[in-house]
């Protein structure tokens, strides 16, 4: 008898588990995939500002030097994970 319960109990927590994993996975994937996004469009308009204007070249330099690119994209990947996390709680609530 307690090898049975043992048995549903690990047949039930690996499919809970493995749920929870692949919505981990597809958060993070989604939060790494926005970051890489929003810092490669903005180094790419860095650099083609910087490139056509050189009298901001200062003012490009500075955001660069304080890390205001970096921020943005950490800001921008946090609030995509925020709406996917919600949408799976609305999902839920659905059920």
């Amino acid at each position: 008898m307690p090898n049975i319960i043992a048995a549903v109990l690990l047949y039930v927590l690996e499919k809970v588990l493995s749920f929870a994993f692949k919505k981990l996975l597809i958060g993070a994937g989604i939060g790494l995939a926005s970051f890489a996004l929003t810092q490669t469009a903005f180094s790419f308009f860095l650099d083609f500002v910087h490139a056509r204007f050189n009298d901001l070249a200062s003012i490009f330099f500075i955001i660069q030097l304080t890390g205001l690119d970096v921020a943005l994209s950490y800001v921008i990947s946090a609030v995509s994970i925020r709406l996917t996390m919600n949408a799976g709680k609305l999902a839920f609530r659905k059920i």
